[in-house]
């Protein structure tokens, strides 16, 4: 390699295979490369299609050798004289051409692979659909078309290796290179993502996928595998081919960076609120406890109060109770009082009565007769009725003594019968005589009683009749 940089910069037959060893890799890098095709080989060989193959652009011939070591008669065409050098040097079939034109030298249907190795991107769009056509004329049923070339998925290829070989014409896309085979009728295709820096189950594990990996990581090329149509028997061979996924395109990659984004975000998120949540929780610990001690002090303070206030107002209602007490106390004893003297007048009265009974009592006891034979207007009269008035008051207030009446003027028959005609002449002016003139009187008072009460008016000193 350090021989070849360092000729003679006028050789333009060697700056080509110079630059290829100093920007793309070495041989060997470039065979393990190569063995992501190993697959397809395979199973060109268990249909039973291991025959011709034909690399445009071979280069220094590293898939020349692939070929031969897989069992393919390969072949090699190129414009580059250097590169075609270093073919010649291993003895690797190659010969100098155009590459559209040794492809349309070849008969139809004569070749298992035809491929190219960042040639694509060397052509014109119009050279580049005419391989495609021509490709399909030449391929057996079943044969495989495969070119690899820059991914302009990753940015980094796009926008600056790219550029670095000053042959190239313009970056491809994936899906305009997959649109030229199905416009060309091959019955399928697969777009193979090569050379990332990691594999896809690596990518797919990785939980950290930045910025650097959308911009960098994606993989720097791919390669169009496409078939001719076959019988399906045929097509059956390569069904785990074509059903692999291999390389970190463009839309995984940032997709895989959005998931990662918002993980961090959430995390952040999630950590933010934690933190908040602590320090909230800190400070609502401490503000209840402010809270808490202020609410006891003020508590504290104010039941201190209550109970100074209720305690003056129960003073003050207790002397006010006292005094309400006092007065209604107060009165109770004047109305006592009252009642007491009149109760008192009442005895005294009922004492004069009950003397002047006793004394009216003596006098009919001892026989006096002129009591009864009382004229009208005469001043024994007037006693008379005075006295009769008295005693009959009291004898109304008094029922056992209205009774013991009863049962003493029983005594006196004789006495009994004029007080009765005494009654019916002076109902109108002495009406105090009916208390003794009615007519649930005991007549006939027993022996026992008539006995006790002769005794007890015996014992009274007799009065003079002309009392009054």
């Amino acid at each position: 390699m350090s021989d070849i940089t360092t000729s003679d910069p006028k050789n333009d037959d060697i700056f080509y295979r110079s630059f290829e060893e100093r920007f793309r890799g070495s041989r060997q890098l470039i065979k393990g490369r190569l063995q992501v095709y190993r697959p397809f080989l395979g199973a060109l060989h268990e249909a039973g299609l291991a025959g011709k193959a034909v690399d445009l652009g071979c280069g220094r011939g590293e898939w020349l050798e692939v070929l031969q070591d897989a069992g393919f008669q390969a072949q090699g065409v190129d414009l580059d004289e250097g590169m075609l050098a270093a073919c010649y040097e291993r003895d690797l079939p190659a010969v100098y051409g155009n590459a559209l034109e040794f492809l349309s030298t070849l008969p139809d249907v004569s070749q298992s692979v035809v491929s190219g190795f960042h040639i694509a991107e060397h052509l014109s769009f119009d050279d580049l659909r005419k391989v495609v056509e021509e490709t399909f004329r030449v391929l057996t049923p079943g044969g495989l078309l495969i070119l690899e070339t820059p991914n302009p998925e990753n940015l980094r290829v796009s926008t600056l290796t790219f550029h670095l070989d000053p042959t190239h014409n313009r970056p491809i896309p994936p899906d305009l290179m997959e649109f030229l085979a199905v416009y060309n009728g091959y019955s399928r295709h697969i777009i193979l993502r090569l050379q990332a820096e990691m594999d896809l189950d690596s990518f797919k594990a990785r939980e950290d996928v930045g910025l650097s990996i959308v911009l960098e990581g994606i993989s720097p090329d791919y390669a169009l595998v496409a078939q001719k149509p076959a019988d399906e028997s045929v097509e059956n061979f390569f069904k785990e081919s074509f059903s692999r996924e291999v390389g970190i395109s463009y839309g995984r990659a940032v997709s895989k960076f959005d998931e990662n984004i918002i993980s961090r975000v959430d995390k952040v998120r999630r950590d933010i609120d934690l933190e908040i949540s602590r320090g909230l929780s800190e400070k609502i610990d401490v503000f209840q406890s402010e809270i808490s001690a202020q609410v006891d002090q003020c508590v504290s303070s104010q039941l201190k109060r209550a109970r100074e206030e209720i305690g003056t107002a129960f003073k003050l209602y207790e002397r006010q109770l006292l005094w309400q007490v006092s007065n209604e106390m107060s009165a109770r004893i004047n109305h006592l009082e009252s009642e007491v003297a009149g109760l008192r007048e009442l005895l005294g009265r009922q004492s004069g009565r009950s003397d002047a009974m006793g004394r009216l009592l003596r006098k009919l006891r001892q026989g006096s007769s002129a009591w009864l034979l009382l004229k009208p207007g005469s001043r024994p009269r007037r006693v008379a009725g005075r006295l009769a008035r008295a005693g009959a008051g009291y004898l109304r207030d008094k029922p056992r003594a209205k009774s013991a009446a009863i049962r003493l003027t029983a005594l006196v028959p004789s006495l009994q019968a004029r007080l009765f005609r005494l009654a019916a002449e002076q109902r109108a002016a002495m009406p105090e005589l009916d208390v003794l003139t009615g007519r649930e009187w005991y007549l006939d008072p027993e022996p026992a009683v008539q006995a006790k009460w002769a005794a007890l008016l015996g014992d009274r000193p007799a009065t003079n009749k002309a009392d009054g």
